[in-house]
């Protein structure tokens, strides 16, 4: 049983450590490092190859991982000592993976392996029944074969050469005929060769000419290179340099002058439009002033509504006494009445008291309504409403409130038209200022002119292309005629240059040479038909060569006579002798044939075994297939396999529903894998992928029996947590689930 891998650098874990249980689960989605586990168990069992993609790709291309290496990457602890399976049977028997139940036993070795692990024969029937079948028919067997069909071509190449050698004696005759036209054919092709060759040394002088009159053409140019660039240097030396930073000074000073001039125009535009809002201020603060009521009218209307208030006051207290003085009345009336006589002079003193009170409170209220009508009228309310003294407060607060709101509105109106009047000196000195500066650049701009001898910006301007472009005409030139210089050896400057040239043009026009004479047209021309003789002559001259070796061939092949009637005879006993040696392999291949049947009869004994190992299957597994009695098994490596239902129908394993042939073939791996115990432990990586929750939990209950009839270790690598929670389930404490991250 694994106890515990350790992964060191490989794939995604640095250093990490995964202990195992009876049943370990790897839970985590894709790239979460399953696989790399997985791959890392696997390459500590097979004997893996170094080029193998499954363990390649965790290595650098140009790094050479060996098995010893391996083990400073995967360190994999276990209860017994490491031994190496067999990477068909780890694959196809140990590990499920992928939803891919199903079993590859189509490799003859494999599936031979297969069988004799299941029936535990020492001796391999199939291996000794193929041996003398290959023996028997040839097909299959290396030495017969080869050795066979070796002395079968060797037969075919002697007769093939026998019916050559008939055929080479009739055509040396034919040789002979033709060997004469050669040769006629041959003279007449060195006589053609030889008018075209001459033809080629007349066209090469005239090239030769016509080219001497192409260099003439170039040397006159490269001197009028040279006149061109002391008249350009010539006519540079008469204008007077303008410097760059000089003319972009003055660039600046004219962008800052029309800067200036802007200023000055925003200035006026904003000025302008001060003194237009300084008019519309005044307008409305002379309007506004004529509106405005004087500060003073709220004071005299604050002291009408405090004496209203006064007298209102002194009203009610003689409403007061008038009560009291008509209680006494009444009361001095009854006196006298009744006890006192004289009470009577008490009422009517009484009551001319009250007389008098109501007479003056009739008085006030005249008063007071004189007053509240002005009052009414300065606050502009309706004369015909009735206010109270309280409602006169709130309308007089009212009014005195936008009085005073509508006084320091006209103040802030005349303090604003102070402001911008302000404003407008400011404007008028700025603009004085930038008028001073633009003079000032004026003066600089004029005074470099001057000293410049230019009447604008705009001359000298051009006057600075004209110089730079002289400037680039003559390093244009100069690098021109320094590159032509190159052709020149043992030239060192322009003046050796020039003088050069000059010798050079005075030898060619005294040998008559003229540009006159030279036309591209006609040089490209001769070139042409030179190239296109050229050819014809290498054509010719191949030719030549062809014919003079087919000619040679042919006075060898006339002179191999003698040779070929010799080889004709020799090569019929080798026939015989090829002959003698098939006939002795035929004999073999009879003998092997003998074997070969007497071994199929022994292997018919065979068949009483893969029923018995079906029987197996059948008893050990009915819980899980009620509705099946009989499986017969009819071929290991190919995989035919019939089932047997209650009904007596028997039906091949491929007919079966997916669900059905899944559970069998799961059993069929697990006694397989029981059979070859090669390994007390089995990995499901994802094997379940294609099932559903129904046909995933019978499947569990069937690795759920294997494991407790042979304690196996189980590992589960999966990215369903239903399948996961089933493991759970099923195993309980015996499960040690390891959570994997991206």
């Amino acid at each position: 049983m694994i106890k515990k891998i350790i992964l060191n650098s490989f794939g995604k874990f640095k250093n990490k450590a995964f202990e195992f249980a009876p049943v370990t689960v790897f839970y985590g989605k894709n790239e979460s490092g399953k696989t790399t586990i997985f791959d890392a168990i696997m390459a500590s069992y097979i004997d893996f190859k170094i080029n193998d993609e499954y363990i390649k790709r965790y290595f650098k291309p140009d790094e050479n991982i060996n098995k010893k290496d391996l083990k400073k990457y995967i360190v994999l602890e276990s209860d017994n000592t490491l031994t190496k399976i067999d990477s068909n049977i780890f694959k196809n028997i140990l590990a499920i993976r992928a939803g891919d139940i199903t079993l590859d036993l189509s490799k003859k070795d494999f599936s031979n392996e297969i069988i004799n692990k299941l029936l535990e024969e020492e001796v391999n029937l199939e291996k000794l029944i193929l041996e003398f079948e290959t023996k028997s028919k040839t097909s299959g067997n290396v030495k017969y074969e080869n050795a066979k069909k070796k002395l079968i071509e060797e037969k075919k190449s002697l007769e093939e050469s026998i019916r050559q050698y008939k055929i080479k004696l009739e055509e040396i005759k034919k040789l002979e005929e033709k060997a004469k036209e050669n040769d006629k054919e041959l003279l007449n092709l060195k006589k053609d060769f030889e008018e075209k060759n001459n033809i080629l040394s007349k066209l090469i002088k005239e090239k030769d000419s016509l080219e001497k009159a192409k260099n003439l053409k170039y040397l006159i140019s490269h001197r009028k290179d040279i006149y061109y660039l002391k008249e350009k240097k010539k006519e540079l030396s008469n204008l007077k340099e303008v410097e760059e930073n000089e003319i972009n000074n003055c660039k600046i000073k004219i962008n800052k002058k029309k800067e200036l001039e802007n200023k000055i125009d925003i200035n006026m535009t904003l000025k302008d439009k001060l003194k237009k809002e300084i008019e519309e201020l005044k307008r409305k603060y002379e309007e506004d002033k004529n509106k405005i009521k004087p500060i003073d009218e709220i004071d005299n209307l604050n002291q009408k509504i405090n004496e209203i208030e006064k007298i209102d006051k002194r009203i009610r207290s003689h409403w007061i006494i008038v009560f009291f003085l008509i209680l006494l009345t009444i009361l001095s009336g009854v006196l006298s009445a009744t006890i006192i006589k004289k009470a009577y002079i008490v009422s009517i003193v009484s009551s001319l008291a009250t007389f008098f009170f109501i007479s003056k409170i009739w008085f006030l209220y005249g008063f007071t309504r004189s007053i509240k009508k002005d009052t009414i009228k300065i606050l502009n309310l309706d004369e015909n409403k009735k206010c109270k003294i309280k409602d006169l407060k709130e309308y007089f607060i009212k009014y005195s409130y936008e009085v005073k709101s509508f006084y320091n509105q006209i103040k802030e109106k005349e303090n604003e038209i102070i402001k911008k009047q302000n404003e407008i000196i400011e404007f008028d000195k700025s603009i004085k200022d930038l008028e001073t500066q633009i003079q000032s650049i004026d003066k600089d701009i004029n005074d470099y002119l001057c000293l410049k001898n230019a009447k604008s910006i705009e001359e000298l301007l051009e006057r600075k292309i004209k110089i730079d472009n002289l400037k680039r005409e003559i390093a244009d030139l100069t690098e021109k005629i320094n590159i032509n210089m190159k052709d020149f050896p043992n030239i060192i400057d322009i003046e050796q240059f020039e003088m050069s040239l000059i010798d050079k043009i005075s030898k060619l026009e005294d040998e008559g040479i003229s540009i006159q004479n030279f036309n591209e047209i006609d040089l490209k021309k001769k070139m042409n038909e030179i190239e296109n003789l050229q050819k014809e002559l290498n054509y010719l001259n191949n030719t030549i060569r062809e014919k003079e070796r087919e000619i040679s061939s042919q006075k060898g092949q006339l002179s191999a006579v003698n040779d070929i009637i010799i080889s004709y005879k020799n090569t019929e006993k080798e026939i015989e002798k090829k002959e003698n040696e098939i006939r002795k392999i035929e004999n073999e291949q009879k003998a092997s044939s003998i074997v070969r049947d007497i071994l199929l009869d022994i292997k018919k004994d065979l068949n009483l075994k893969f029923n018995e190992l079906s029987s197996k299957i059948s008893s050990e597994f009915k819980d899980f297939f009620p509705h099946f009695e009989d499986v017969k098994i009819n071929s290991i490596e190919e995989l035919d396999v019939e089932l047997k239902d209650k009904t007596g129908i028997k039906r091949k394993i491929d007919y079966l529903s997916t669900g059905t042939k899944d559970m069998f073939l799961l059993s069929f791996r697990l006694l397989l894998a029981k059979k070859i115990s090669v390994a007390d432990f089995l990995i499901f990586d994802d094997a379940f992928l294609s099932l559903d929750i129904e046909r995933i939990k019978i499947m569990l209950e069937i690795i759920y029996k294997f494991y407790k009839e042979n304690n196996w270790q189980l590992i589960f690598f999966t990215i369903d947590n239903n399948l996961k929670n089933f493991i759970e389930e099923i195993f309980k404490e015996k499960v040690k689930i390891h959570y994997l991250e991206e």
